[in-house]
Parts: structure tokens; C-alpha cells; sequence
């Protein structure tokens, strides 16, 4: 009968979230993507809004029953697909959504006549036919695919813009002065082309895991934090983006400060990354391996959060207009990295100066380089000697940065994400 069915359906849908007698949009986007089906935030909150009568932000098995009995086929991403079809604008026969769901929850005495008169078709999930069906990459591979594209996006975002941001360094730490151009002139009479990429190698090696897990950390944590998973707020957002970012920082954090000291040694002062770590954790102890951490996770955090939550909600907007096209779906490259400019200049106007006095911090002591004692020395040291546009000194190479960066980084992350993914929905030979 198609109520055992329904009860069938639903209870499996219960086990997803380990629910009680209701379920909510995290169990439906869980069951859709083992089904294989992609479907944004959009589109999920629709659907489950479309479910709930009674507005309480979970669904129990009287609302599940109610809305499925109208549709047809036996599973989940049949009845998902229909209402797609039903509400979505530009296909034929389109009723709004307001009119859906008013002929969905129309009255009892409707639900009770479609019972009799409904689909009975009471094959199980065991006995589909899925041998065409494309199955989604797993949870396990979609966390692959996320340290994957993430780490390939930053390594290659970085080694291009690596010449702005050891001029950008140079800068910051007080060793330089002038425009960029004098600094890149006079950075290359000294010590050659190549030395443009000093410290590039151990900053690749630091950013494929830093960035990867800051994109993997992120997705999870703003589905863990958020009171309703198909409506995520700004604030909810804000704060998976902080936390991803403070706790990818902290994994990596010794090799930024090998990093900053490579980019700011004079040449032949080390022998390369190993010898770098080596060198500091001897001569000055392992402390100073995390020299400015508090510093720099403060600063992480307000810029991790901005980063990710501004694209994040960029990136949502810009998919809810392409759903109103039937032939487009998924931001381009173009769109992403529209997104990603405006999200990263957003938060690195906002947390420069944190990263200045960390920048600072890291290379105190060093040749040439004042020594701080404390993150609030290195602030009245700072201010003393410039003012408050000490505090912004180097921005102009960094907002040059930006721009390159993050067009590579989105243009690699998105495609390389397509793809790993597209690979891992193939249907097994």
C-alpha cells in the first residue's frame, strides 16, 4: 500500500539525522545527494517549506504523507524532481509556489479521496532499477574533492602572485621603502629575478593544507552551527568562516613563520625550509615557531569570517538568479570570481592592520627589523613612528594582489571542483 510506502520513505529519512518522529532539510539534502542529486539551499528550503503547515521548522510523518500522496513516483528524487518541475519558472505548466502549496495542503477530505486514487506502486529502493541511475560522490570523496581543488586553487594562486607578496613583506617588515615598482627594481638588483620567489616552495607546501582545510572545515561547520541547515544566516556563517579559518591557521602555523623568515633573510642566511625550522626552534627556542599566533588567529578570524560568509552569501544570490534560467545552474568562473574579489578585498581592508603587527611580530629581532616585545609594543611602535597610515602600510601591494589571486584561485577551485566531481558521479564499470 502506498501508506507503507510513505512510512518506509520516511523513517529512512529519520536514520539520516537520527530523528524522532520528524524530519528536517538536513535529512533531505542528505538523501539527495546518496541519490545523486545536486540541489542548492534554495531549492531545499522551498521544498521543505513546502512540507511544513505549520511553519515549526521540522516536518512530521502527518505533513510527509500529505504533500508526497499528490506526487508521483515512490522515492525521494522523484517527488523532488516534480516539484522542481511544478514551481521552477519557464517550464510548462507552471503554477508559483504560493499556488502549489495551497493545492498541496488544500483540505483532509482532498488527502483522504487521494489515497484511495494514488499511485500504489510499493516497490522498494532494493528494487529500483538503478543500473542508469548517477550516483553522487560520497561524503568521504566530497571532502577529497574540497582539499583537492582548495589546495591546487591556492598553490597556484600563490606561485603566480608570489613576486607582490614577497614585495608586499618587504614592505610590511620595514626593510623596504617606495612603490612597488622601486621595491620589485630594487629587490631584483640585489639579489636577482628568482629571489622574487624566495620562500614560494614552503609556501606552497603550507598553503595546499591551510587551504583545503579551511574550504572543508567551512562547509561542515556552517551546517553543524546553523539552527536551520537550508537557511543559513550572515552571522551563522560568519562564524563557521572564522573558526575554519583560526583552525587551519594553527595546523600550519610554523611553516608561515619559516615562510616569513625565507621571504625577509638576507640571501645564504638559510639553507631552505627544513634548515629554516631547524635554525629557529636551536637558536631561539620552539616558542618562537608560534611567535604571533595569538596575533595572527585574532586576525584570522575577522577575516575568515568576513571572506567566507560575504562569498558564501555572494555565490547563494548569484544561484538563485541563475535558477530562474533553465539552461544555466552553477555560477561560472566568472561569477565566482566576481564574488571571491569583492568577498577578499572586503575582509583584507577590514583586518590589515592585525596582519601588519603579526607580519611584524613574526620578524621582529631579525637585521634591519625592530625588535617588538608584545602585540601592544608593536602596535605604539607602529603608531609612533607613522601614525595610522603606518598601520596600512604595504595595503596598495596587497590590493594588487588581490585581484590576480583570487581570479586564479576561484578559476582553479571551481573547474577542478566540477571536474573531481563529474569524475566521481560516473557511473562504476
Amino acid at each position: 500500500h502506498r501508506q507503507c510506502l510513505l512510512e518506509a520513505a520516511f523513517q529512512r529519512l529519520e536514520t539520516l539525522t537520527q530523528q524522532h518522529g520528524t524530519i528536517q532539510g538536513e535529512a533531505v539534502r542528505a538523501a539527495l545527494g546518496k541519490l545523486g542529486l545536486k540541489a542548492t539551499d534554495a531549492q531545499i528550503k522551498r521544498f521543505v517549506n513546502a512540507m511544513d503547515r505549520n511553519h515549526d521548522g521540522s516536518i512530521d510523518f502527518a505533513e510527509f504523507r500529505d504533500f508526497t500522496l499528490l506526487l508521483p513516483g515512490n522515492n525521494l528524487g522523484a517527488w523532488f524532481d516534480e516539484f522542481q518541475r511544478e514551481t521552477t519558472p519557464g517550464i510548462e505548466d507552471v503554477q508559483s509556489e504560493w499556488s502549489v502549496r495551497q493545492h498541496y495542503h488544500n483540505s483532509k477530505s482532498t488527502v483522504k479521496q487521494l489515497e484511495a486514487t494514488a499511485d500504489l506502486d510499493t516497490n522498494t529502493p532494493k528494487e529500483r532499477d538503478t543500473s542508469s541511475a548517477v550516483q553522487g560522490p560520497t561524503e568521504t570523496q566530497q571532502v577529497m574533492i574540497q582539499l583537492a581543488s582548495g589546495g591546487l586553487a591556492g598553490a597556484t594562486s600563490r606561485t603566480c602572485t608570489a613576486p607582490i607578496d614577497r614585495a608586499r613583506l618587504l614592505m610590511q617588515s620595514g626593510r623596504a621603502q617606495g612603490s612597488l615598482p622601486d621595491v620589485f627594481k630594487a629587490t631584483v638588483q640585489r639579489e636577482g629575478l628568482t629571489s622574487l620567489w624566495r620562500g614560494n616552495g614552503i609556501n606552497v607546501v603550507k598553503i595546499v593544507p591551510e587551504t583545503g582545510a579551511r574550504f572543508a572545515i567551512f562547509d561542515y561547520l556552517k551546517k553543524k552551527i546553523a539552527q536551520d541547515p537550508t537557511t543559513i544566516t550572515g552571522a551563522e556563517r560568519f562564524v563557521a568562516g572564522g573558526a575554519a579559518g583560526a583552525v587551519s591557521q594553527a595546523l600550519i602555523y610554523p611553516l608561515e613563520i619559516v615562510r616569513t623568515r625565507l621571504a625577509l633573510a638576507p640571501v645564504g642566511t638559510y639553507k631552505g625550509a627544513l634548515h629554516c625550522m631547524t635554525t629557529v626552534a636551536q637558536k631561539e627556542g620552539m616558542r618562537h615557531l608560534y611567535s604571533g599566533l595569538r596575533v595572527s588567529v585574532i586576525g584570522i578570524v575577522p577575516f575568515a569570517g568576513i571572506d567566507l560568509a560575504v562569498n558564501s552569501a555572494l555565490r547563494e544570490i548569484a544561484t538563485q538568479q541563475l535558477e530562474k534560467r533553465k539552461d544555466v545552474h552553477v555560477p561560472s568562473v566568472a561569477v565566482m570570481l566576481g564574488c571571491g574579489m569583492v568577498s577578499s578585498t572586503t575582509a583584507m581592508l577590514a583586518t590589515f592592520p592585525l596582519g601588519l603587527i603579526r607580519t611584524r611580530l613574526q620578524a621582529s629581532g631579525m637585521p634591519g627589523v625592530p625588535q617588538y616585545d608584545n602585540f601592544i609594543d608593536a602596535m605604539r611602535k607602529t603608531y609612533a613612528a607613522s601614525g595610522i597610515k603606518g598601520f596600512y602600510r604595504g595595503v596598495i601591494p596587497t590590493l594588487v594582489k588581490v585581484v590576480p589571486s583570487t581570479a586564479v584561485s576561484y578559476a582553479v577551485y571551481g573547474t577542478m571542483k566540477e571536474w573531481l566531481t563529474h569524475r566521481a558521479s560516473l557511473p562504476k564499470s
